[in-house]
């Protein structure tokens, strides 16, 4: 897979797929448009350019994975593929996953400006407003956050928002039981201050391994280098020694200040939803910025879903789900969907073919406690192999027609939720519930009672060769 931004920027041009506006304003505006163009089929990448206040080449691309077909080339696959191909191709890499530890270099792009101290001024980029709702301008929403466990020195690479306080700070915000919040409780247990180095710009593809649930201790740049078959190449941040892109575009290098707290957002969150006003975070002040010239911020669009974010991660969790429902013994899975509409948490459907009574019901329960769908989920369906489970209407109606609420309706009550939870937030406890909806035909149940009226694939085959070959005829 690639490693540069400027690289792929060129290769989706070539494609079509990048519009470059300029002159829109950093407050408000990009959100808005972002917000416009991606809810729109085979919406294109936008590089935002000449954004008021700031010199041309400070640039803000936003929408990068926003179409299932850009998901696919980030990760070197044809963008043509369907759907749920792209999902089992990403779940195979997952199952096979060999870690390829990344490749500190001593020089990179990335290393090319710096300003250290009284010279950092985070205002000098331009960090997006992206509603005018939110608490503050937002220098990273595409971010990747890294950070070191103090006791084993293992690094880890997360996925926060990251709000500007002033000229020389921003905001640490990452919820609790991340493993990033585990380094920051750690150090903070010790009375010092943790360091931290925040990439603000760099491949799309690095957004993949983010937010994954993966054992801890595991560097997700290792992740990604078993994904791509390929090391990737880092260097280390002069100050804390922490590794960073070697490509990256904007890397923001400081400390998280235990016991300085101010008043972060709020923000428009991945739920569609502000979940909550301001609320005291810690500090984190900005000792570096390192940049590559005419550096490029990574936005990640987060409004009413279906989004941005949930394109991408509606892919990956969906994939990294499957995986873990197979290497669990629940098979043969046929497909998993974590639907970019429910912010990929709060709608799965697992498709499978059953094999023995109860097997659906295992599926689900299954599915609700493993890493990938454990946290903040709500509803899950399970489905016969027929089903496309990226079809919401093909789900709606199997929902609708083999299932029996009396029957194939089950509760958990007491699971892992979050604040972030519109439907429950801070008031449930950091608990929700799940409702399992077995919508597979009853095991065991006469053929001739599902029979499904339709066609076979080679009968669809024909039929859209003579609706092409009538299309071709009427074009004349």
């Amino acid at each position: 897979m690639q490693q540069d931004l400027r690289l792929w920027l060129r290769q989706t041009a070539e494609k079509g797929e990048l519009v470059t506006l300029r002159g829109v304003h950093w407050r408000v505006e990009i959100g808005a448009v972002a917000d416009l163009v991606g809810k729109q089929a085979d919406s294109p990448a936008l590089l935002f350019d000449d954004i008021p206040d700031y010199p041309k080449g400070y640039r803000v691309l936003v929408n990068a994975l926003g179409t299932p077909g850009r998901v696919a080339h980030a990760g070197g696959l044809p963008a043509e593929l369907p759907t749920l191909e792209v999902v089992a191709e990403w779940k195979r890499r997952y199952g096979s996953l060999q870690l390829v530890p990344h490749h500190t270099g001593s020089a990179g792009p990335i290393l090319d400006c710096r300003q250290e101290g009284n010279q950092v001024d985070l205002y000098r980029f331009p960090s997006p407003q992206w509603r005018a709702g939110d608490g503050g301008r937002y220098i990273g929403t595409g971010t990747l956050c890294v950070t070191r466990d103090p006791e084993t020195g293992a690094a880890n690479v997360g996925t926060a928002r990251v709000m500007v306080h002033d000229a020389r700070h921003v905001f640490y915000r990452v919820s609790s039981g991340k493993d990033s919040r585990r380094h920051f409780e750690a150090w903070q247990r010790a009375g010092r201050a943790m360091p931290i180095a925040i990439c603000c710009g760099q491949h799309p593809s690095l957004l993949i391994v983010g937010g994954l649930n993966i054992p801890y201790g595991t560097c997700e740049y290792d992740v990604w280098g078993g994904l791509a078959g390929e090391p990737l190449e880092t260097v280390q941040t002069p100050l804390h020694g922490l590794p960073v892109p070697a490509h990256a575009e904007l890397v923001l290098e400081g400390e998280v200040l235990c016991d300085q707290l101010a008043a972060e957002g709020p923000f428009g969150e991945w739920s569609g939803y502000y979940s909550r006003e301001a609320r005291q975070e810690p500090l984190i002040r900005v000792q570096a910025v390192h940049h590559r010239e005419q550096p490029i911020i990574l936005g990640v669009g987060t409004a009413r879903p279906p989004s941005e974010l949930m394109t991408f991660w509606s892919i990956f969790r969906s994939a990294l789900l499957w995986d873990q429902l197979e290497k669990a013994g629940v098979g043969p899975i046929r497909g998993v969907w974590c639907h970019p509409a429910a912010g990929t948490r709060l709608f799965i459907v697992v498709a499978l073919e059953q094999r023995h009574p109860g097997h659906a019901r295992q599926s689900l329960m299954a599915a609700a406690a493993l890493p990938a769908g454990a946290y903040m989920g709500r509803y899950l369906v399970a489905v016969d192999a027929d089903i496309d489970p990226t079809n919401i209407d093909d789900v709606l109606w199997a929902m609708s027609t083999r299932s029996d609420p009396a029957r194939d309706v089950d509760l958990i009550r007491g699971a892992w939720g979050g604040p972030l939870d519109p439907a429950v937030g801070a008031e449930g406890g950091g608990l929700n519930s799940r409702m399992l909806i077995d919508a597979c035909r009853p095991f065991g149940a006469a053929a001739s009672h599902f029979r499904v009226a339709g066609y076979s694939d080679e009968e669809r085959a024909r039929a859209r060769t003579l609706w092409a070959a009538a299309h071709k005829e009427r074009a004349k």
